[in-house]
C-alpha cells in the first residue's frame, strides 16, 4: 500500500503550474491518492486592513470576494487540465498569505504524502532578486516534493544552450 494518500499542488495559473497539476493528476490515479489544489495570494505589504476599509469599506467583504473569485479561477483551472470529471475530485484550497510560508506551514500542519508543484526555472539575477518559492519547498518540506516545468520553458531553455549563433564570429 502506498504511504503518498494526499498530494499538494500549489498552483499560481502559471504554464508550469498546469503542469504540475497535470503531473500530479497522473500519479494520483496510480497511487491512488487525493490531489488538493492550493492557491495562496499575497495580500500588499503596505495596504492594512484598516485602510482597506477606509478605501473601500469593508476589509472583510473585500478579501472574502477576492478569495471566491480566486477559488473559482482555480476551479476553472483545474477542468480545463483535467476534464470535469477529474477535475471534480479535486479539493481547491485558496488562502492569504506569504506563498511558501504558508505552503510549509500546511505541510506540517496536515498529512500530506507528496508536494507537486511547478518552477519557472529562474537562474542568475532573476534569481537572486525574486528568489524560488519551489526551492524553499524543497529544502524545508517534511515530505518528497517532485517540482515540474511548463514543457514550452524547458524546450525553450534546452534549444538555448544548443543553439550556435553561426553569424556572429566567436574567439578562442
Amino acid at each position: 500500500m502506498s504511504t503518498i494518500q494526499r498530494i499538494l499542488v500549489p498552483v499560481d495559473f502559471s504554464d508550469a503550474s498546469r503542469a504540475a497539476l497535470r503531473q500530479a493528476a497522473t500519479l494520483a490515479k496510480a497511487l491512488p491518492a487525493k490531489i488538493e489544489a492550493l492557491h495562496v495570494w499575497e495580500p500588499a505589504p503596505n495596504v492594512t486592513p484598516v485602510q482597506l476599509g477606509w478605501m473601500a469599506g469593508d476589509a472583510n467583504a473585500f478579501c472574502a470576494s477576492l478569495e471566491a473569485d480566486l477559488r473559482e479561477r482555480v476551479e476553472a483551472m483545474v477542468v480545463e487540465e483535467l476534464g470535469k470529471e477529474v477535475g471534480a475530485g479535486v479539493d481547491v484550497l485558496v488562502e492569504a498569505g506569504y506563498v511558501a510560508h504558508s505552503i510549509l506551514e500546511r505541510l506540517e500542519n496536515q498529512s500530506y504524502g507528496m508536494v507537486v508543484m511547478g518552477t519557472h526555472g529562474r537562474r542568475g539575477l532573476s534569481h537572486l532578486v525574486l528568489g524560488s518559492v519551489a526551492e524553499r519547498i524543497v529544502r524545508a518540506a517534511p515530505c518528497p516534493v517532485l517540482t515540474t516545468r511548463a514543457p514550452t520553458e524547458a524546450a525553450e531553455e534546452e534549444s538555448e544552450e544548443t543553439s550556435v549563433d553561426l553569424e556572429t564570429p566567436t574567439h578562442v
